[in-house]
């Protein structure tokens, strides 16, 4: 059976739009047959693997509101159409998984065009040093986006469409690629070209001694190695039938991870804040293995380089400083209070009060109610103020925020649409690598042979583990991990369905099923009393009928007015002004109005940094219950998908 589809279309629209970087005929058409004449086309070309994967509907956002189906992270923002994704009762619909689907395959397509060509003119005539190069990432991409979509879409009696070009005789036909008979065979091929990448990825003893700064941010040999270790450790999940095909998945995860620390140098960062700061010169530790680096807007465009989702994290209102300055992102997704309570497990000192010391991880990871933070030169308490409330925000991208004229001095960009605050996005890091060893070791040995867990959590300055068990290792991958693109989500569901074929997982299988089977917890917090402008609590102006409040929460604006300073507080809704009062002075971190030296109670919510609160369940979707079934590890093929493949492809059944 034989039909054209978007693998190809794509390519054809990359190359069409792409003219300027192709060698062209009289009537002004690209000649694809006639290309890879020189090194300039070669890094034309694979421009357009980095820019297609780091956009917006993978890597930059969409990907991620599949996590809302874990406990760590909820919707900042009201998005009913997708809390299927949430309470796991997905079907074939879901706008972004079908979108994610597509995109991978179409740019796979230039991939696997890229590898066709190069390989044909490396069997007639030896490539340069650039051609080889992208000859390698071309490698390297194929197998990202074929993983991607294998461990997401696929089953282990059931894989997902691929099939190489380079194995049709007479060259890819547009025949519809077969879907695999098992994720396993997927696997496979995605290893294989992971292989073929280390080969023909450059290592030069680091990264920056690899890639000059215009091209660092390119994968490597330590990038395919690396995937090639989380591909073992995804492939172990169907453990029957690595048993039948004699795979021992856990040894190659083992045999790799020493590799990368043995012959490449690679360990762990000293400082876990170091791995998000906004300085070029923090960027390219040996933690790092593959990366998303974002400029900010120090080349001076409004739509910079890098990972949007690193500033669409940040408050959808933002906060604004003295002298005017505005900084507001998407507020998409928000920490929930089931991993915050996680990672404060690791809080072990207190102060001179009695409060828990936050440990750095935490520090670093949660912004709650109440912490001071700096923002755009200034410190600011954090309140939730955004659609939905949480009562946290993620804390780890943020740096390129704290900045005095941030915009100016090239950490952000001037665009709201596309924030890509300046960070070293990480993809994949030593880190997670070291966990994936210590997995592998509590399988093969029943223990951390090599200390992995331990050596993270010293690096953070938490309290070492006697005999690290299956839920320590569920502990640090999800505290250390927690709002990275590592899918603590899959993490679940692979834990749960090695459990099911028997393989023995101690605590780790119930933790496992039971965020998969529950639903998240929030923190609401209440009308309390806080130090700020006069207002009266009982008042009708405040208050319902029924008692509950008008508005969320209110906010101050300082005026000048006759010599005098006056604090004009506003409801959030439509700025409505509900009390005006003079003051002395305004607190430049919390707001309060100061009179007197003394700071005037007055009744919030939202915006009151100090605000008792109580956990919750996430309001938006307290229903349905939450239910696995062994075959919820894939995501549903589209309708549209299945129909044009006139029934050759099965769909995946819950």
């Amino acid at each position: 059976m034989k039909k054209i589809v978007f693998f190809v279309l794509p390519l054809l629209f990359c190359l069409g739009a792409c003219s300027e970087f192709l060698d062209t005929k009289s009537m002004g058409a690209a000649n694809v047959n006639n290309y890879f004449n020189n090194d300039q086309e070669a890094i034309d070309i694979v421009k357009i693997l980095y820019s297609d994967t780091a956009d917006e509907a993978r890597w930059g956002r969409d990907i991620f509101w599949e996590q809302c189906g874990a406990n760590d992270v909820v919707f900042g923002r009201t998005y009913p159409e997708l809390y299927p994704l949430s309470t796991l009762t997905m079907g074939t619909t879901e706008k972004y998984q079908n979108w994610i689907y597509s995109k991978c395959y179409s740019t796979m397509a230039t991939a696997q065009w890229v590898i066709v060509h190069l390989e044909e003119k490396k069997a007639k005539t030896k490539l340069t040093e650039i051609e080889t190069r992208t000859l390698g990432e071309a490698y390297f991409f194929r197998a990202l986006l074929h993983f991607t979509i294998a461990y997401r879409h696929g089953l282990g009696d059931l894989g997902v469409p691929f099939k190489p070009w380079e194995e049709y005789e007479d060259g890819y036909n547009n025949e519809i690629p077969p879907q695999q008979p098992s994720v396993i065979d997927n696997y496979m091929y995605i290893l294989s070209d992971f292989k073929k990448a280390e080969e023909y990825l450059p290592w030069n003893g680091s990264i920056e001694a690899t890639y000059g700064r215009a091209d660092i941010g390119r994968a490597h040999k330590v990038s395919a190695i690396a995937y090639q270790a989380k591909v073992w450790a995804y492939m172990a999940t169907w453990d029957i039938i690595c048993k039948e095909r004699n795979l021992e998945p856990w040894k190659e995860v083992e045999t790799l991870v020493n590799r990368l620390e043995n012959e490449f140098g690679r360990g762990l960062n000293p400082s876990f804040s170091q791995l998000w700061s906004s300085e070029f010169e923090d960027f390219w530790n040996k933690e790092c293995c593959f990366s998303f680096p974002a400029a900010g807007g120090t080349f001076g465009t409004s739509q910079a380089s890098g990972i949007v989702f690193a500033g669409i994290v940040l408050d959808y209102s933002g906060w604004v400083t003295t002298d005017g300055q505005n900084y507001s992102g998407w507020g998409q997704f928000k920490p929930t209070a089931d991993i915050y309570n996680e990672m404060a497990k690791d809080n072990h000192e207190v102060d001179e009060n009695g409060k828990p010391i936050k440990n750095e991880r935490l520090a670093k990871s949660i912004l709650e109610y109440g912490d001071v933070f700096p923002f755009l030169g200034e410190y600011f308490a954090y309140t939730d103020m955004s659609n939905v409330e949480a009562g946290f925000q993620i804390n780890k991208y943020m740096d390129a925020f704290k900045h005095d004229q941030a915009v100016a001095k090239g950490y952000i960009p001037t665009s709201l649409n596309r924030c890509t605050p300046r960070v070293n996005f990480h993809m994949i890091r030593f880190a997670e690598l070291m966990l994936f060893r210590a997995e592998a070791c509590l399988h093969l040995y029943g223990t951390d042979k090599y200390g992995d867990i331990n050596a993270i959590r010293r690096r953070s300055g938490l309290v070492e583990k006697t005999n690290p068990s299956w839920a320590d290792l569920y502990h640090e991958r999800r505290c250390e991990l927690a709002f990275e693109m590592t899918d603590h989500l899959h993490d679940l569901k692979r834990w749960v369905v090695t459990g099911e074929q028997g393989v023995n997982l101690g605590a780790l299988y119930d933790l496992a099923y039971t965020e998969l089977t529950t639903h998240p917890t929030t923190r609401q917090t209440q009308w309390s009393p806080v130090k700020g402008i006069v207002t009266d609590k009982d008042g009708n102006v405040m208050y319902n009928e029924d008692g509950t409040p008008v508005f969320d929460y209110l906010y101050c604006r300082p005026v000048e007015k006759g010599g005098k300073l006056v604090c004009e507080y506003f409801a959030n809704e439509g700025d409505r002004k509900m009390t005006s009062v003079e003051v002395d002075s305004v607190d430049p971190v919390y707001g309060y109005g100061v009179k007197d030296g003394k700071f005037i109670p007055y009744y919030a919510r939202r915006n009151n940094p100090g605000a008792e609160w109580k956990e919750v369940p996430y309001p938006a979707y307290e229903t349905p219950v939450k239910e696995w079934k062994t075959n919820k590890i894939a995501f549903k093929y589209s309708d549209t998908e299945i129909t044009a493949s006139g029934g050759v492809y099965k769909q995946v059944e819950y």
